[in-house]
């Protein structure tokens, strides 16, 4: 299981755990905070993240390219079809859960 998740783009799914320590390095200095203390599902986060994986496949791939990338197009989770439990996914039914009484 990933220690820091999935994420697919345009259904393409990549495992963050296979970033570079170059690669998180400049996210944090992108972010400005420490890995430990990001808050992954941010826009800006998701932002640069796409950034860092896009350009795996195409060199030429910028920032500017990835702020173009559609929000449907960027799912958090386990694979291209996204976590159910990640309300950034997409892929929920958008209802909330009956409260149980227990």
């Amino acid at each position: 299981m990933s220690e820091i998740g999935k994420i697919s783009v345009n259904g393409k799914a990549y495992d963050l755990d296979d970033l570079e320590l170059g690669e998180l390095e400049s996210l944090e200095e992108f972010m400005g905070v420490e890995i430990g203390e990001m808050a992954l599902g941010s826009i800006r986060a998701t932002l640069y993240l796409v950034y860092l994986i896009k350009r795996r496949d195409e060199p030429g791939y910028t920032l500017d390219d990835a702020r173009k990338e559609k929000f449907v197009a960027v799912k958090w989770g386990a694979d291209e079809e996204g976590d159910p439990n990640d309300p950034l996914s997409g892929s929920g039914d958008g209802k909330e859960s009956e409260p149980t009484d227990d």
